[in-house]
């Protein structure tokens, strides 16, 4: 069970991919907000909203899985002013660029780290995730084009590689976890699509397991 809130309210952010905070992210809606899709709990006919403070993201430390590029940028540039964020920890399996995003960043306070690995390695993200509250999955397999030839590449990233950061957020106990999905999940057509459909899926379905333990997921 599925339901749609204000991103930009989730995120803590209004920005762009180009980071101009007039623009918002992703497609234009009339007010002007991208959807988060979070769990809500059903009793009988009844579904039990809960406020969406609740999902709200705390980004006293967080990961971004994926994060050198485009909205992993935004976001770090974004969270790096703001005085309740202490430590953002990127991760992605390209140190190019890591290197390239370490040497444009403004971070005074040393607050980024960098962390080398791919989503397909569960015990690396056990490591990198240990000791963050938050963590935004935004790792993928995304050219339309490309993927469609790899779909067994598409697997292990998009599936697979979602299915190991929801359990190594569940292990972890983080209390906070948003799985970056498509508008080409709605009736897909392409294997990326599908991919993005499959991981939206497994994540409001991790919630069966997380959810009592305090740990949420949800899909933007």
């Amino acid at each position: 069970y599925r339901r749609v809130t204000n991103m930009s309210r989730v995120l803590g952010i209004r920005a762009g991919l180009g980071g101009d905070p007039s623009k918002p992210y992703g497609r234009k809606r009339p007010d002007d907000d991208a959807c988060a899709v979070l769990p809500v709990r059903v009793d009988g006919d009844s579904a039990h909203m809960t406020d969406y403070s609740d999902y709200q993201i705390h980004l006293e430390t967080v990961l971004i899985t994926g994060g050198t590029g485009s909205l992993g940028t935004v976001l770090v540039n974004a969270w790096l002013p703001r005085p309740d964020v202490r430590r953002i920890v990127v991760y992605s399996r390209d140190e190019v660029k890591q290197g390239a995003m370490r040497d444009t960043l403004n971070d005074p306070e040393d607050k980024v780290r960098f962390f080398l690995g791919d989503v397909r390695d569960k015990a690396r993200l056990r490591d990198a995730i240990a000791t963050v509250r938050t963590v935004i999955h935004a790792a993928a397999l995304k050219r339309v084009d490309q993927v469609s030839y790899n779909p067994d590449e598409v697997l292990k990233t998009n599936i697979l590689g979602t299915q190991n950061v929801l359990a190594a957020c569940r292990e972890a106990g983080n209390k906070r976890v948003l799985v970056i999905s498509s508008d080409k999940a709605v009736h897909p057509i392409n294997v990326y699509g599908a991919s993005k459909l499959m991981a939206e899926f497994l994540t409001v379905r991790s919630n069966v397991i997380g959810f009592p333990k305090g740990v949420r997921a949800g899909v933007l």
